[in-house]
């Protein structure tokens, strides 16, 4: 049995089978695969697959599925049915073209196929939801692919194939995911995935059965490397809401039950939605328009569905339609002006509806609910009981009126919850009255727990509302009220007296849930909406991200949170400014002028921790020695102690910690380098971190000043003694640093083992921070990349923050030389720039590496300058030649600005070691023959290699680079390139050059690093160097690798000698 993630393979597969349709036609013109859908009551069964799957179909379109009889024993029942296109419904926002081959294509590639039910068929409730999906989730498919399906044997023809999330970015209709599965045929994809079209797609990463898009195409003519398609499943969701009136219950991955009120009994998926009729043409293309709206605000795309609303309703049709039809066009657009807070525009729509005799006064529903979200309780009190007083009055409306007339109450009068939310919820938060529209009922759970949290305090019973409210309805609002609810709950016994948050004490588990909330929408919503939602609780937002130390969210969502923040609330403004500014100082320097609310004492504050930071940057990850070397050190750092020691009395004095905590680390510093005599200065300052009563805190102090003044073995032993009788994760986190400093690592090593076997419960509550901690602490201590490259593909799928993700992994990129993507990293690199988190000098370095590793002098020049020491030391025209750093030298030389270093010890590649490296090839005995390399990677199909430098050098002496032009695609690694700019800096190499020239001009060839997980293979084996990248390559893209590299490892050979053909076998593939 194979074990992928949480779920094996075979078990969901199993569990889902039943799901997978085989759709056709009598002529069997093409075929493709679908998803069955049944409610649980009714006569109406639904079949969800891929709008082009029906495009290529002859109508009636034969669809059949299994029938489980026993499913224990995999007994099924093959059903037949039959459908025409007018029983067909596609998303409203889906725009049709066609290519030039006249091929059909959908932006929106989902249709839904509504189907009667056989009554003698006993059919029960479709058993799975609606999941969310990341980067790097597992995720299976399972259809009927290939063209032999025999409808007899259905069973036997459904299979599965499986992959991982590579892209799910929020402005695109489809995932982009990669097919792994070894089963499948490298050199036949497109064959073997044909009919696959509509499959459902299982997530992997839930206990529960998940779906969360349809396989759609394949990336390419070729399918390259398994890239394939998937349409997002709120397509069809949305579908079903719109045209059906049914909502398909949705769930947020990692949502245990407890926090989930119990569903009633006899609940329905069902809306009591009163279908629109349709009194003539113009009405039929208004509910059309309206369609549309709605489908983008289920997307969270507001504009967009204002902008459509307004164009319909300014067109001159508008007003040919039915009162009913344009009524409700209307409503729609005053529903998206009260999401995104546009009460002016509100207020303009309801004259207009009112002026057009559209509406009596207001509509009711949304008067409720605006007055509501303004705190007009007592407005809404009275506009209810009015409107309770009705003889006629819908039955839903009537339900919404009662339950918010019920909980503004509990504003305006201060009624205990049991009179108010428990008139309709027992004491296990389920429903006591009946509601018969599923619409309505999320609605009445979300103000519910909306009232529970925000008026009560009572944040459980409110998290379990909304949850259960957010399950009937993926709604963006009850999301919004759910991460709040969240976040309040996990500093709910953190607070004090001045409403400060004690971090320590924070529930970091229900932290971590609000952020999981937030960042769904956050991923979806638009500019419009994410700033009415800054609006509404931009500050619980902002802290959310904030005590979970996530700076990227900091950094970004400031602006946005200041632009939204009322001007006359300066406490507030202070607080945010003051989060930000001391997240911007961690890079060692600050604007303060930027900001206008903070105090003399807090511009104190942050200069003297910016330029403790900046201090303790210089200091830290160098080797004694090289910090000896620095030039007046040891001024410079007396300068920084008593610039602090003089401003600390101007510091407000519950800030005071923050900065007395690094002085102590530099006088430790002091000591450290220049035997300073600071013990008694650094216990003047314990009588203040005494007073704070924080007892970690103490003890912490404690400690540090006593490793100062004892032997490492004695302070060890003090640490560790303090952990193991209060056992914390704090505790446990000064004994790591105390390995650090004292350059302790492989203990520092065998910590982070420790913690992800022995203590596991530290990573549960903040999993992501402690990855993120492991993996920089690797980088920065120069640990084995090769663990940072293990944990990172480990455990990225629990990286839920695709941002922080692709952060850690151009990271690692940086430090394995793989540029697969330089504008991509360069993009990212900015960012951080301009938000203050990287000098401008860095991001420029960084980025001509990328774009120098792709041979892409053009954007390399963009970075280049004299004036960026990070490049060298430049005099004036004319000078000596300038002091070079490594990269200034490499890429200033490879565009000939200055000739090689001409060093006579480097051992250099030439034409003395090529000859020799031939003659050892003679006498090689270990290789497989290029022939029958060549039939196993199938390279008559694929005629493509990876090359590596030697192998690349050796054909350029014998001036045989030509051959390579008979190939379709030539891999070389950014590694490769990147020894190459190494040897042509220390010694001239006029081949090298050449060949560098070829990468640069020929068409075929493609400079690409292999994935980590593919590098993993090699480095877990053996000893990774530039050869060995190519090797990766050629595993990854299944070709052949010629590698010329003479001296190659015995590791390597027995490993991998199935892929590696020596230069002089090129033509005997070739020929095979």
């Amino acid at each position: 049995m194979e074990v992928i993630g949480r779920k094996t393979i075979d078990k969901l597969e199993l569990e889902t089978q039943e799901y997978s349709v085989f759709i056709t036609d009598e002529k069997r013109t093409s075929s493709g695969s679908g998803v069955l859908f049944y409610p649980g009551t009714g006569e109406k069964i639904y079949v969800f697959t891929c709008a082009h799957v029906l495009d290529e179909l002859m109508e009636p379109f034969q669809i059949y599925y299994l029938l489980p009889v026993n499913r224990e024993e995999e007994i099924y029942q093959v059903e037949k049915l039959e459908a025409s296109r007018e029983q067909v419904e596609y998303s409203p926002i889906d725009e049709i073209s066609k290519s030039k081959e006249e091929i059909i294509k959908h932006s929106i590639d989902a249709a839904v196929i509504c189907l009667k039910k056989k009554k003698e068929i006993n059919l029960k409730a479709s058993n799975y939801f609606i999941g969310e999906t990341h980067k790097g989730d597992l995720i299976l498919a399972q259809g009927f692919p290939g063209e032999e399906t025999e409808v007899e044997e259905l069973l036997d023809y459904v299979e599965g194939t499986y992959g991982k999330v590579l892209h799910n970015a929020a402005d695109k209709e489809n995932i982009l995911w990669q097919i792994e599965d070894l089963h499948l045929d490298p050199g036949n994809r497109v064959y073997e995935l044909n009919g696959f079209s509509g499959s459902p797609v299982w997530n992997m990463e839930d206990n529960e059965k998940s779906i969360v898009g349809l396989f759609t195409n394949g990336v390419g003519r070729t399918i390259y490397r398994g890239k394939v398609h998937a349409v997002k499943i709120e397509a069809i969701k949305s579908i079903m809401k719109i045209f059906f009136q049914i909502r398909m219950e949705t769930r947020i991955l990692g949502i245990p039950e407890k926090d989930v009120a119990p569903e009633r009994e006899n609940s329905t998926c069902f809306s009591e939605e009163e279908e629109t009729e349709i009194s003539n043409v113009y009405d039929e293309w208004l509910v059309g328009q309206t369609e549309k709206v709605r489908a983008y605000i289920d997307d969270v795309k507001f504009q967009s569905a204002i902008d459509t609303a307004k164009s319909a309703i300014n067109d001159g049709r508008f007003v040919k339609c039915s009162k009913i039809v344009a009524s409700k066009h209307m409503k729609h657009l005053l529903y998206c002006y009260e999401g995104c807070l546009l009460y002016e525009e509100y207020g303009e729509l309801e004259k207009e509806m009112q002026r057009r005799s559209f509406l009596e006064g207001h509509d009711p529903l949304r008067w409720i609910t605006l007055n509501f979200g303004k705190r007009n309780f007592k407005e809404t009190i009275a506009f209810t009981e009015e409107l309770l007083k009705k003889e006629e009055i819908e039955e839903n409306v009537k339900i919404i009126a009662e339950v918010y007339a019920s909980i503004s109450r509990a504003y305006v009068e201060n009624v205990p919850a049991e009179e108010t939310i428990g008139k309709f919820l027992d004491e296990k938060e389920c429903l006591i009255i009946r509601i018969n529209d599923m619409g309505t009922e999320a609605l009445v759970y979300q103000m519910l727990g909306y009232a529970y949290g925000e008026h009560y305090k009572q944040y459980v019973k409110a998290v379990r509302c909304l949850n259960r409210a957010y399950r009937l309805e993926q709604d963006h609002a009850v999301l919004e009220t759910l991460g709040c609810a969240y976040y309040f709950l996990a500093i709910k016994d953190a607070l004090r007296e001045d409403d400060t948050v004690d971090i320590e004490k924070m529930d970091r588990v229900s932290l971590y849930k609000a952020r999981e909330c937030f960042l769904i929408l956050l991923d979806k919503a638009d500019e419009l909406y994410l700033a009415a939602m800054m609006k509404r609780e931009g500050g619980v937002i902002y802290n959310t991200f904030y005590f979970e130390q996530d700076n990227y969210r900091i950094l970004t969502l400031y602006p946005i949170l200041m632009k939204n923040l009322p001007d006359d609330d300066a406490k507030m403004r202070r607080d945010f400014e003051m989060k930000y500014a001391r997240t911007v100082c961690q890079s060692g320097s600050i604007n303060l002028t930027q900001f206008r609310a903070l105090t003399a004492k807090d511009k104190t504050l942050l200069f003297v921790l910016a330029e403790e930071i900046n201090m303790l940057h210089i200091l830290d990850f160098k080797s004694h020695a090289r910090l000896k070397s620095i030039p007046n050190l040891d001024k410079r750092l007396y300068a920084v102690i008593e610039n602090t020691e003089r401003k600390l009395s101007e510091i407000d004095e519950k800030e005071q910690i923050s900065v007395i905590s690094m002085l102590l680390n530099l006088y430790r510093w002091g000591k450290y380098l220049f035997g300073w005599n600071v013990i008694s200065r650094m216990k003047e300052h314990m009588k203040y971190i005494k007073s704070t009563k924080n007892q970690k805190m103490i003890t912490t102090f404690d400690n540090f000043i006593y490793e100062c003044s004892h032997e490492s073995e004695e302070a060890e032993k003090r640490y560790i003694r303090s952990w193991e009788e209060n056992p914390s994760f704090e505790l446990w986190q000064e004994i790591l640093q105390f390995y650090k400093r004292n350059n302790m690592l492989d203990k520092a090593d065998e910590m982070f083992e420790k913690l992800f076997t022995e203590h596991k419960e530290y990573v549960e509550s903040e999993p992501e921070y402690i990855y993120r901690v492991y993996i920089l602490y690797i980088l920065d201590y120069q640990r084995d990349l090769k663990k940072a490259l293990q944990f990172y593909t480990m455990h990225k799928d629990e990286m839920k923050d695709g941002d922080i993700r692709e952060f850690w992994e151009s990271e690692l990129m940086m430090c394995t030389n793989s540029f697969n993507n330089p504008k991509q990293f360069e993009e990212e690199r900015k960012l951080l720039v301009e938000q203050g988190l990287m000098p401008e000098e860095e991001f420029h370095r960084i980025s001509l590496v990328a774009y120098m590793c792709n041979l892409d002098s053009d954007n390399a020049w963009k970075h280049f300058s004299k004036k960026n020491p990070l490049f060298g030391k430049f005099g004036e025209e004319g000078e000596d030649i300038p002091a070079l750093t490594n990269e200034g030298a490499q890429f200033l030389i490879w565009q000939r600005k200055y000739p090689p270093h001409m060093e006579m010890k480097w051992r250099a590649i030439n034409i003395q070691r090529a000859n020799e490296a031939r003659k050892l090839f003679e006498r090689e005995e270990w290789n497989i023959s290029p022939e029958s390399i060549a039939k196993k990677l199938k390279y008559e199909i694929q005629r493509s290699i990876a090359i590596d430098v030697w192998g690349l050098y050796l054909l350029a002496v014998v001036e045989k680079l030509e051959i390579l032009e008979k190939f379709d695609c030539l891999y070389v690694t950014h590694f490769s390139v990147c020894r190459m700019l190494d040897e042509i800096t220390h010694f001239k190499n006029e081949n090298i050059e050449v060949i560098l020239a070829y990468l640069e001009s020929a068409d075929h060839v493609k400079l690409q690093s292999p994935k980590f997980e593919t590098q993993l293979q090699i480095r877990e084996n053996a000893e990774y160097y530039e050869p060995c990248s190519t090797i990766a390559m050629a595993i990854e893209a299944e070709v052949p690798a010629v590698i010329g590299e003479p001296m190659l490892d015995r590791d390597i050979i027995d490993g991998f000698k199935n892929y590696i053909v020596r230069p002089g076998g090129i033509e005997r593939m070739m020929e095979s």
